[in-house]
């Protein structure tokens, strides 16, 4: 779930992290919690703007209101991809449309 970089805020304890080449082979820093080790957002080289927050970690998702899917073809065989959403087969060069989709979404509610 990309998200602009200044809008993350750490509440409590400092995460750890550690970096890695991306598809692209540009760096990735992925942040963690050092106690029981689950990613929490990444902060990729290629655009200092933005952060990948997993949304798996949020303690409330109710409000959470996808409007795409990225890296579908190594979704599990179950998993309901929705066609009528923007879906990427691996990580979009542009994230404009998804960007532009949700302000559309919020600007219709």
């Amino acid at each position: 779930m990309p998200v602009p970089r200044e809008a993350i805020k750490i509440l409590r304890g400092e995460p750890k992290q550690w970096s890695r080449k991306g598809d692209s082979d540009r760096e990735v820093i992925c942040f963690f919690c050092g106690d029981c080790g689950t990613r929490l957002f990444h902060n990729p080289a290629r655009n200092p703007k933005i952060t990948n927050v997993k949304p798996g970690t949020l303690d409330d998702t109710s409000w959470l209101k996808p409007v795409g899917n990225l890296w579908t073809r190594s979704a599990q065989k179950w998993v309901f991809i929705d066609e009528c959403m923007l879906n990427y087969d691996g990580q979009p060069s542009d994230f404009s449309p998804l960007f532009e989709q949700h302000s559309q979404q919020i600007a219709s509610e």
